[in-house]
């Protein structure tokens, strides 16, 4: 809270812009202080310019000219607002389950590209019960590529790999019985591209196999050219977001960070453990 009260940070994360448009830094601490405190008193509501400021840090920090337009420092400080709010809002019961998955996966973009690991993990864990694997896809598609967004922020191996699996598997079945070899072009398609990803991505985390790599990256730009389908917003914004992850991996890996001659059975283990040791995803701040 107090990070994201920091009078400083606030004029840095919104820089200059129109009278009107955005909240000025004093009036979004005041927002920010006034969610925190009727938190505080069980009377929780997240005013709708706070969240619209929120997603304005966010597409600021996430914007692919970002690196040209905003210095370093500047979008540390959008992503740090940006996920706190979010993180804030997931409580606001107002919100249905693929407003909350959203909101969880633009804080845990936030958090991680701030350096602030643990709090994104903590995101995980308030939504992982929303992350379906014993529902037929069909009743929640929809959110299905967030959902894999999220778990895969999570880092969270144990879980994630009989997730995607379950996930794997409904797809396979759902594509054989409408007698498709894949559900590319349907309205499952940008969905099975994004667990696609996140299963190779995975894969490449936990067991260094480095021709994971461009399947991921294929899958992830299937969905951003509407080769996999078109009409979900949502996996579009999971891939830009994926794809940025996977264009730094192999240099951000442990398999990479470990001394040369390292059998890759210690990554494994490191990778494998309960829980995940975390250096990894610090790691991967530094590429995005």
């Amino acid at each position: 809270m107090e990070r994201a009260l920091n009078l400083p940070d606030l004029v840095e994360a919104l820089g200059v812009h129109e009278p009107g448009v955005l909240p000025s830094p004093q009036e979004l601490a005041s927002l920010i202080a006034d969610v925190e405190i009727r938190a505080f008193r069980g009377d929780f509501a997240v005013d709708e310019t706070l969240e619209r400021a929120a997603w304005y840090l966010h597409a600021v920090a996430s914007a692919s000219e970002a690196a040209e337009l905003y210095t370093p420092a500047r979008q540390r400080r959008a992503f740090a607002v940006s996920a706190h709010v979010f993180d804030l809002t997931l409580a606001d019961p107002r919100h249905d389950a693929r407003q909350r998955l959203n909101l969880a996966f633009g804080a845990q973009v936030g958090y991680r590209r701030a350096d602030l690991d643990p709090n994104a993990t903590a995101v995980y864990r308030r939504v992982s019960d929303l992350l379906v694997d014993n529902t037929p896809l069909v009743d929640h598609a929809e959110t299905l590529a967030v959902e894999a967004g999220v778990a895969f922020l999570g880092l969270d191996t144990r879980f994630l790999f009989p997730l995607l699996r379950s996930w794997r598997r409904q797809l396979t079945e759902l594509a054989a019985t409408v007698e498709l070899d894949d559900l590319q072009s349907t309205m499952f398609g940008p969905a099975q591209q994004i667990v696609r990803a996140v299963w190779s991505l995975l894969r490449f985390l936990a067991f260094g196999t480095g021709r994971q790599l461009p399947v991921a990256r294929a899958a992830l730009l299937s969905v951003l050219d509407g080769t996999a389908g078109t009409g979900d917003l949502d996996a579009r914004w999971v891939a830009a977001h994926l794809l940025a992850i996977a264009d730094g991996l192999e240099s951000g890996s442990l398999y990479s960070i470990l001394p040369p001659g390292t059998p890759n059975a210690v990554a494994q283990a490191f990778c494998l453990a309960d829980p995940p040791v975390l250096i990894l995803q610090r790691q991967l701040v530094v590429v995005w």
